[in-house]
């Protein structure tokens, strides 16, 4: 779901419930082909597709990942369990690189 420049998460990291804020230093530009992250601290850019960029754009409103799995799973009619680990998968993600900050690990 993310294409970026570092490695990809480790399994087994514990899914994300409380809302998380995104990271001081983080710009995005979201058009209709999916969103892309600069992360001035770090100087790296990561993109994503446009299910990437609704991810993005729900967790920039401080959405729960339990909601925008929710809501994910309803809008694209897909298994629930689906939509909450693709969605725990993108959170951990972004978190291990930096873009997100708060909740818990």
């Amino acid at each position: 779901m993310l294409r970026n420049f570092f490695n990809k998460r480790q399994a087994g990291t514990p899914a994300v419930e409380r809302p998380l804020r995104i990271s001081a230093g983080v710009h995005t530009v979201v058009d209709d082909r999916g969103v892309v992250v600069f992360d001035a601290r770090g100087g790296r850019m990561f993109k994503s597709n446009r299910i990437g960029a609704q991810i993005w754009q729900m967790l920039s409103q401080e959405r729960p990942p339990a909601q925008v799995a929710h809501e994910l799973s309803r809008q694209y009619s897909i298994d629930p369990e689906r939509a909450h680990a693709d969605v725990d998968r993108f959170v951990a993600e972004l978190r291990c690189a930096g873009l997100l900050a708060g909740g818990r690990h």
